[in-house]
């Protein structure tokens, strides 16, 4: 090797260790603001059974609701019978013979 050529050489070897330098920083501030948004294994379980436990309950409500309407709603017999007895009425005002 040359006298001329080390001293750039050594330049290139500074900037590249300069640029990983940078890099490094870099991926530091990356993990450090990566952490800042992380919880712990306990707190995430504990939103998650919070959750769980209101969508159970959800669950529940809408299957009251559910339950609630089909009482409220008369059975398809009790329709037709009404039918039945509108038509006899109808049938005997009428007296088409």
């Amino acid at each position: 090797m040359s006298a001329v050529g080390e001293p750039s050489e050594l330049t290139y070897i500074r900037e590249d260790i300069a640029e990983l330098r940078e890099d490094i920083r870099e991926l530091r501030r990356t993990v450090t603001d990566s952490h800042d948004n992380k919880v712990s294994h306990r707190e995430w379980a504990q939103r998650n059974d919070h959750v769980n436990g209101r969508l159970q309950g959800l669950g529940r409500e809408i299957g009251d609701l559910r339950a609630e309407l089909r009482a409220k709603s008369a059975p398809w017999w009790s329709v037709c019978a009404v039918i039945v007895a509108g038509l006899s009425f109808a049938w005997s005002v009428i007296k088409p013979f």
